[in-house]
């Protein structure tokens, strides 16, 4: 490192591309077994040998008994089964995760649209008296947001709505349809009134009803544990 304590930065090293079988030969070679030539180049044309690698890695004959590093040939004895059980298992717990988030949107996506509109009306969002928990700057930046997202929606619904209607926005049952997870907290969620936000931490029972999970920014996170209470509404 230099006086600032900058690390060094180096060149990526070259790496010159090799044809699927060269690459299916080179971990056979080195010990990979259970697999045809033929289907493991399948394989690796199917996922990509880089993705591979993050799951054949703990197979991988350690460096040194004191070092994590690992390095080809593999250990003795490992089946291409061990390891594509794995990526399978991986695929399976992200396809469980991404299904919970999906839900779990879509209901926050329900809640808030009805509470709001209760509270404030249909059109509600359109001034700061709807959505009480935002600034006036905030408030004006969520306008802004969301007349740009309605504008580029290519939804049935909302082009149906821009073509036959003179508002210049939808009302929230609507809206909410084209808005991302993000949009749909720093706006709507945040601009609602604590008695909303307090009944939506009771339905999700989350003990702090100030924040919900970021569960769009956070990918990893896994929202299979939240239990729903109640319906939308009631």
């Amino acid at each position: 490192m230099d006086e600032n304590d900058t690390p060094q930065l180096r060149p990526y090293p070259q790496h010159p591309p090799k044809s699927l079988d060269d690459l299916s030969a080179k971990l056979i070679d080195n010990g990979l077994s259970g697999i045809s030539r033929e289907l493991l180049e399948r394989r690796i044309e199917q996922v990509g040998y880089f993705r591979l690698k993050g799951y054949w890695y703990p197979f991988l004959t350690p460096v040194s008994e004191q070092s994590a590093k690992r390095s080809l040939p593999f250990r003795q004895d490992v089946q291409f089964k061990d390891i594509w059980d794995r990526y399978l298992f991986d695929q399976e717990l992200r396809m469980l995760v991404f299904d919970g988030i999906v839900t779990i949107e879509i209901y926050l996506k329900s809640f808030l649209a009805h509470e709001l509109s209760v509270f404030g009306g249909e059109f509600g969002y359109m001034t700061r008296e709807g959505l009480p928990g935002l600034s006036y700057d905030d408030h004006l930046a969520c306008l802004s947001s969301l007349r740009s997202t309605f504008t580029k929606s290519n939804l049935p619904y909302l082009r149906h709505f821009r073509s036959t209607y003179s508002d210049p926005l939808p009302p929230y049952w609507m809206i909410v349809g084209c808005l991302s997870y993000g949009t749909l907290k720093e706006n709507f969620y945040q601009g609602a009134p604590d008695h909303i936000k307090r009944k939506l931490a009771t339905r999700l029972h989350i003990f702090n009803p100030t924040r919900i999970p970021p569960y769009a920014a956070t990918p990893k996170s896994s929202p299979i544990g939240l239990r729903l209470s109640g319906r939308p509404g009631t």
